[in-house]
């Protein structure tokens, strides 16, 4: 039996005729692949969204500036985001553009504390340039760069990568090696396709630390920007907030300098809720009517009246093997700690706990 050939014409067009084929099958059964975002180099990308960073000045009863930090805008029409802690005590504030520009009508419209985070508006007389929020979470590892003002230093810019996440108290922070300074708190953090991910706002300082730096993860501050709330003068803002601290803080007893005396004071690791394999270090200490810890970093801080705490005592078993206890309140808020010494060795807390019993019992007979 001979094979069966294909007539010449046909043959002559069949690869067309396989090819049209083809094309028509990708063009009805796929989508076309999806262009990829602009990436920056970080020259282009200063270029373009160091017009939306802004210096803020922090302004007393006085009208002196007395302390400055950053800031960026993410809508035209004047609304800014930066640290709680660049605004906080302010009686006015300043609001500086790239271009010269300085708003001294400055409100207040969120704020959250435990985060660090603050919304400004201004009232601009033309459009501001403005930044755009990252809808996704950045990697570790991926490339970071920040722009602010260090020690009043306009626009400054730094680099480095996403080193990891930590778990503060009730949130998460971004660790980064990209470096920041006082006055760099409240600016933005992108990654290369020039897109916010965090709010630079701290780093740790002392010996033998490195370009070890922490910004806020912009997803909390959405919630701030999209606040219904009615704005508020920074002098009404400081006023309201102020108010709203605990009786017992006004009542404090305070020493020479008008800052509240610190009774006791110690070195403790905090545990951040799995048996101490993540933690921060910081200082545990007592007045003569508080209770409280701030880490080494400043940006993990509680403080409750003596009187709220129900119990401080050794831990039975949940970090034990690290001589572990803990500081329980009346709302069973529950805070696990290890007393430490300068090498890091885990020391028995017996001392530590007799003496806030002490005072707690102090203070309850005033």
């Amino acid at each position: 039996m001979r094979a069966r050939t294909t007539p010449p014409l046909l043959s002559f067009l069949a690869p067309a005729l396989a090819l049209v084929f083809v094309a028509g099958a990708g063009a009805a059964g796929q989508k076309p692949p999806a262009s990829s975002p602009k990436r920056y180099t970080i020259p282009e990308l200063v270029k373009a969204m160091s017009p939306a960073v802004v210096f803020i000045g922090n302004a007393g009863r006085g009208g002196q500036v007395e302390s400055i930090g950053s800031g960026f805008v993410v809508d035209a029409n004047g609304t800014i985001v930066t640290n709680y802690h660049v605004i906080e005590g302010a009686q006015s504030l300043q609001v500086k553009t790239k271009d010269g520009e300085i708003y001294d009508r400055v409100e207040v419209v969120d704020h959250d504390e435990r985060r660090d985070l603050a919304v400004l508006k201004v009232r601009p007389f033309k459009p501001m340039p403005t930044v755009q929020l990252s809808s996704s979470e950045p990697e570790v590892g991926e490339d970071a760069v920040a722009i602010g003002n260090p020690k009043g230093l306009e626009h400054t810019v730094t680099a480095g990568v996403v080193s990891a996440f930590r778990q503060a108290e009730g949130y998460r922070l971004m660790q980064m090696s990209v470096p920041i300074s006082p006055g760099s708190s409240g600016g933005p953090v992108f990654n290369l396709e020039g897109k916010v991910i965090g709010v630079a706002t701290s780093q740790i300082r002392e010996e033998g630390v490195q370009n070890v730096n922490f910004a806020v993860p912009i997803d909390y501050a959405r919630p701030l920007i999209d606040s219904r709330n009615t704005p508020l003068t920074v002098a009404e803002f400081t006023k309201k907030v102020s108010g709203a601290a605990p009786p017992a803080a006004a009542r404090r007893k305070t020493g020479s300098s008008g800052t509240p005396e610190i009774l006791g004071v110690w070195n403790v690791a905090h545990d951040h809720g799995d048996v101490f394999s993540t933690f921060c270090l910081g200082k545990l200490y007592v007045t003569a009517e508080v209770i409280g810890f701030t880490n080494d970093v400043g940006v993990h801080h509680w403080e409750v009246p003596l009187d709220a705490v129900k119990e401080i005592a050794k831990n039975g078993v949940y970090g034990a093997d690290k001589n572990a206890f803990h500081v329980r309140l009346l709302t069973n808020t529950n805070y696990n700690l290890v007393a430490v010494n300068d090498q890091m060795n885990y020391l028995a807390p017996d001392m530590l706990i007799l003496q806030v019993l002490k005072l707690q019992r102090d203070a309850q007979r005033k």
